[in-house]
């Protein structure tokens, strides 16, 4: 399936980090990707699988 596909969400995220919301919930658990997003916006965060939507388990690579 295309929601299971790793390189397609990351390369429609590089357009929009909302394409994060139509993954599947094992790419919304790779810490990696998730901070990917969230290099591009912090509200990419609530794409996040509840596992990683916490400020304690993901690493936040926001620059400003």
């Amino acid at each position: 399936a295309l929601r299971n596909n790793s390189e397609l969400i990351i390369k429609a995220m590089s357009l929009d980090y909302q394409a994060l919301q139509f993954a599947s919930k094992r790419i919304r658990d790779d810490e990696n990707i998730i901070n990917m997003a969230v290099q591009q916006h912090w509200k990419a965060l609530q794409y996040a699988s509840n596992g990683l939507g916490t400020m304690k388990k993901c690493k936040l690579y926001i620059q400003l």
